[in-house]
């Protein structure tokens, strides 16, 4: 007779799981639905692409080998109380890309809901066969567990078991004991450890009892009373033992002893002196020469002294009432002898101070051939002292070539040039404050601030440089800065009438 109920798999699943196991690649089985079939008993065929009628979709609770057939793959579905209310007469498996992998029908049966006043577990298992276990990924949702009978059987525990359970029975892990905790313990017979997790068998113990027993019995046998102790390193006594501290105190006077034998000096053969040595008043040496260190200068005879105060180092020699020499080494970094400075790397000397007789010219000091540098660019950048030439460049009074006299002695803020033209008796000026140049201005050729009114007797008439200021006008073009220091104006002003019988003229911008 032919099943009524059985699982099949789907022509989706088929090809699914030959392509997981040609591609090494496992099958994931994610959700498990369940219908009621529109009401009727359904029949499960390899073309279904979905259930008749689902009532019920969830993850997949458990994915597991049968344990009786390795090619047969057990799939879960645990629905519980809180969930129902309808017929439950197919299922379906589906993959992660939401598609039927296997069908199946099953017995009717009511699944009530909680809240009907009637609530129940339900757990349905559909079991596949395919080709190998390996084509389906298991996974186990450990939050509801059901358990056979063969699998509440207990195992053996032993200290390596862990929790867990299979078809022949479970198991459980039993915690190692420690410091900290109880639990079961390894036995040693090895009394030289350091562990804190082993214990002592009642062989160790026996052991350790019998040691200890041979250590009071040599305690007893070989101890030496205090009154036996002696700390003086000069008793004759055969009785008494020497303690650490005589042993110390005689080791500390033979090392003083070597110490102040090998800082002794014969008086006959080579020897060396080693560490520092004191000498109360002087050293004579073979030829009579004294040598002494001192706060004060040499006043003995024949004596060499090497000698320091506050301000001064020094090294003299002095015979009788008459000084050899002295080297004096100065606080301040001057080396001298006899008060005649010694120049060196660390004082050189200083021109203000130290060179007398200093010539006032350019040839006292061999400059013969004093020349102006020949300067291009920007005039901005010129503000170190000196004479430059400008064929050309920028910032220029105005184009041509042009001699530029920088004086500023050093000051970074109180820059003036003076340029003059070349070929030209024009002169013009400006400064820079530290932060900006200002406009250039023409003093004029002869000195004469332009635009400044100069007398002339009435028998000069039309003196070269100079306009009548008779209220006529001139050109523009001409005399670009008279314009403009008139205020933009081209009208002289009319001084005709004079009252000293002089005649008044403006400079112009060209003053020979």
């Amino acid at each position: 007779m032919a099943s009524q109920y059985f699982a099949i798999l789907t022509d989706y699943g088929t090809r699914a799981i030959a392509h997981a196991l040609s591609q090494g690649q496992p099958l994931q089985l994610t959700q498990f639905a369940v219908g009621d079939g529109n009401g009727k008993a359904v029949t499960p065929t390899a073309s279904a692409t979905a259930l008749v009628h689902q009532t019920h979709i969830a993850p997949v609770s458990a994915v597991s080998l049968d344990p009786r057939n390795n090619k047969q793959v057990i799939v879960e579905l645990t629905i519980p109380e809180n969930i129902g209310g309808f017929y439950i007469r197919e299922m379906g498996v589906f993959d992660a890309q939401n598609k039927l992998i296997a069908y199946a029908n099953c017995p009717e049966s009511f699944k009530p809901a909680e809240n009907s006043g009637s609530g129940k577990v339900q757990v349905l298992r559909m079991i596949l066969k395919v080709e190998s276990s390996s084509a389906v990924t298991l996974s186990i949702d450990n939050s509801v567990i059901f358990v056979t009978r063969q699998q509440m059987a207990p195992k053996t525990i032993t200290a390596t078991t862990q929790n867990g359970f299979d078809e022949s029975g479970h198991s459980h892990e039993i915690a190692k004991a420690s410091t900290t905790q109880q639990g079961i313990v390894q036995l040693t017979n090895d009394t030289g450890l350091e562990s804190e997790s082993l214990a002592l068998t009642a062989k160790a113990g026996k052991k350790l009892a019998q040691q200890t027993t041979q250590l009071q019995l040599n305690v007893s046998q070989n101890y030496i009373e205090n009154s036996k102790k002696s700390s003086a390193v000069n008793s004759e006594s055969e009785d008494n033992v020497a303690t650490s501290k005589a042993a110390k105190t005689a080791y500390d006077k033979a090392v003083e002893a070597k110490t102040t034998a090998e800082s002794k000096v014969g008086l006959r053969g080579n020897e060396s002196i080693q560490g520092t040595k004191s000498f109360e008043s002087k050293i004579i040496g073979f030829r009579g020469i004294g040598v002494a260190d001192s706060q004060t200068y040499a006043n003995a005879n024949h004596l060499l002294n090497m000698g320091a105060n506050d301000g001064d180092g020094w090294i003299e020699y002095k015979k009788i009432n008459r000084a050899i020499g002295t080297i004096r080494i100065r606080a301040n970094g001057e080396l001298s002898y006899n008060n005649q400075k010694i120049y060196h790397a660390g004082e050189k000397p200083q021109f203000n101070t130290d060179i007398e007789g200093k010539p006032n010219t350019l040839a006292g000091y061999g400059i013969g051939n004093f020349k102006v540098e020949q300067g291009q660019g920007d005039a901005n950048g010129y503000k170190t002292d000196g004479n430059y030439y400008l064929a050309s460049g920028q910032n220029l009074p105005e184009n041509g070539a042009w001699h530029i006299e920088v004086v500023s002695g050093g000051a970074t803020n109180a820059v003036r040039q003076i340029a003059r033209k070349a070929n030209d008796n024009k002169i013009k000026t400006r400064f820079f404050n530290g932060s900006n140049w200002s406009e250039w201005k023409e003093t004029g050729g002869d000195g004469v601030p332009l635009g400044a009114i100069v007398s002339f007797p009435r028998a000069v008439t039309n003196p070269v440089g100079f306009l009548r200021a008779d209220g006529s006008t001139f050109s523009q073009q001409t005399f670009p800065d008279l314009y403009r220091t008139l205020g933009n104006s081209n009208q002289l002003p009319d001084l005709t009438r004079s009252d000293v019988g002089m005649t008044a003229y403006f400079a112009v911008d060209n003053i020979p």
